[in-house]
This record gives C-alpha cells, structure tokens and sequence, in this order.
C-alpha cells in the first residue's frame, strides 16, 4: 500500500461505504487491512479474498475471510457484498477481464465495485506484472463485464505535497514514502530550493518521484 492509493481512497471512495454494508477487499494490505482503517465506519462487515499459496501474499494470510486456489474463482456464492474493493491488484491479474467478470458475480445488484490500480509504478512482480491500464481501457473492461461506470480517472495527489517546493522537480514512478519517509523528501525538496538559482549547483537538483495511479467506482 503505498500513499497515492490512500489519498484517492478518501477522497473518491471512502463515503461508499455506509453502516451495515457487507465488503469484500481482494488483496487486502494488512489485518485489519489499511483501507479498512482509512474507512473508519463502524458497523460493517468486512470479509478479505486471495491467493493464499503463493510467497507474494503477505505473511498475515491466516487472517484472511476466504483463501483463493484458483486464479479466477472466488469461493464465496454469488450477489453478496454491497461494496467489493481491490487496490493494488489489478495489475497482477493476468486475464483482468475474465477476473473482473468473478468481482461482479460476487457483488449485490446495485452494488459498488472499487478499483485503484498504479498507472506509473516499475514493473514489480507479485508473483506476476501485467498491466499500467488508464481509464480508457477501465472504461472499455467495464463496458465489456456489464458494469456501469461512476467515475474513472487518474492523477498524482501526492504532487499536492510538494506544492510549497516548485523547485523540486517531480517525475512519475514509486510513491514518494515508499522508499523514503516524508522527512527525507522535504530535506531533498529545501536542498534544491537553496541550490536552484545558484549557477554551478542547479544541475544537481534531485527530483522527487511520485505516484500516478488510476480509480474507478462502478456499478453493477
């Protein structure tokens, strides 16, 4: 989990989830996961879906509500949740279509299906890297497995940020505390600002990588 992906979840999806809903995160981060926490609702049903035999799923995979053995399957029955939410998944879905068709089989009518994917991210594999979709072809999936779009875009919350450094130059990739904490961010972003108008330094301003990814809300 990584920030961009937590500033779009509060801003675009968390006032989705209403008391007495029942969700599904595929691919949860965590136990309690961290789009449980950033939901912060009390009185939801909050069940959790993965691989479980696979080195990349995190250690804490015991907690999960239901272990996936097959890649396309889930084994929950049919119409159950209000909310489904997937963060950080879709990129490692080899057939995202055929994956995108068992969300919505699992999803009430009228329910909501909750996508956050890395649009700018390296190639990271977990156990496989497939895809940086943009919501053109969010749109076109969606389109294709019958679900009605809500919203679907893309963009850096993370540039907000660094705002008050227009100096630093910021160039898509990692999320910028994924490898360093903020601290060491605003350190680089006051160097470059003392160095930018100093003719033998500016060329060794740093820039900052940050984070593009896309969401989408749709409706089933």
């Amino acid at each position: 989990m990584h920030l961009n992906s937590e500033l779009l979840f509060k801003k675009y999806a968390k006032a989705e989830f209403k008391k007495g809903m029942r969700v599904l995160e595929v691919g949860p981060t965590g136990s309690p996961s961290v789009y449980f926490k950033l939901a912060n609702k009390k009185g939801l049903t909050w069940d959790t879906v993965d691989l479980a035999d696979t080195k990349y799923v995190a250690m804490d995979n015991s907690n999960l509500t239901y272990k996936q053995t097959k890649e396309y399957t889930f084994p929950i029955k049919a119409n159950n949740y209000d909310v489904i939410i997937a963060g950080q998944v879709l990129e490692h879905v080899r057939e995202v279509w055929t994956w995108l068709k068992e969300v919505k089989r699992v999803c009430k009518p009228g329910g909501k299906i909750i996508i956050i994917n890395p649009v700018s991210w390296p190639y990271h594999e977990a156990p496989y890297d497939c895809w940086r979709i943009y919501p053109e072809a969010l749109r076109a999936l969606c389109m294709q497995a019958n679900l009605k779009v809500e919203l679907c875009t893309w963009e850096s919350l993370e540039k907000d940020l660094m705002q008050n450094f227009p100096e630093t130059p910021l160039v898509p990739g990692e999320a910028i505390d994924y490898r360093r904490d903020m601290n060491s961010i605003y350190r680089i972003a006051k160097w470059n600002k003392i160095i930018h108008d100093l003719p033998y330094l500016k060329n060794f301003v740093v820039p900052v990588e940050v984070s593009y990814d896309a969401i989408t809300i749709c409706q089933k």
